[in-house]
């Protein structure tokens, strides 16, 4: 029974401390200003790689809430967003074809700070499609989380990039960027598996 209880008050301790913070979550959308990014290879749908413009601004910080909880991004208009500086493409593998998978690591794909916040981006997978030679869309999936604990959690999180020619080897694009969920720490869930398997030991 004493274990039961020390587990229920670890178990109310750890809500509480979760509670503490505004929870990492919410979306919003950046685009380059001034310089234009650029790639290399044939052509877009067939690039071996990207590099970024910029600067970055968040273009479209999105409403107030999203997915039933406060937008962290709402309100952050005109926010520089720190892009990384190249980005590895799969060299005309998904050129007219169906979406292709890679599982590059971009530790910080990006980073943007506002309000005490600095919320960064990692990404571990990539889908690539194109549908003619002048076009390329990039979903990067991964986490996100804020540095400074001004927001709490490691988010899931996805960026979708949308790439148009402007000329020769630079494009226009715009991204787009949302959480999905938190990912659940190892010590919430040893806490509820405890819990689980003690009050499994008092039904019998």
């Amino acid at each position: 029974m004493k274990s039961l209880i020390a587990i229920g008050a670890l178990a109310l301790a750890a809500c509480a401390g979760s509670a503490s913070a505004t929870v990492l979550n919410g979306t919003m959308g950046f685009v380059p200003f001034g310089t234009p990014g650029t790639f290399v290879g044939s052509s877009l749908a067939q690039a071996t790689s990207f590099n970024w413009g910029g600067p970055h601004l968040i273009n479209n910080p999105g409403l107030a809430t999203f997915n039933g909880l406060p937008n962290v991004f709402s309100g952050a208009a005109a926010v520089a967003v720190t892009a990384n500086t190249s980005i590895t493409l799969p060299g005309g593998v998904v050129a007219f074809a169906p979406p292709v998978t890679l599982n590059n690591s971009y530790p910080s794909l990006f980073t943007v700070a506002f309000g005490g916040a600095n919320i960064q981006f990692s990404s571990t997978s990539q889908i690539f499609a194109s549908s003619g030679p002048n076009n390329l869309n990039i979903r990067f999936e991964g986490t996100a989380v804020d540095l400074n604990n001004v927001f709490s959690g490691i988010a899931n999180a996805a960026m979708t990039m949308n790439f148009t020619i402007l000329s020769g080897n630079q494009v226009n694009y715009s991204t787009s960027f949302a959480t999905s969920g938190l990912v659940p720490t190892p010590g919430v869930a040893t806490i509820l598996g405890l819990g689980g398997l003690l009050a499994a030991r008092r039904r019998r």
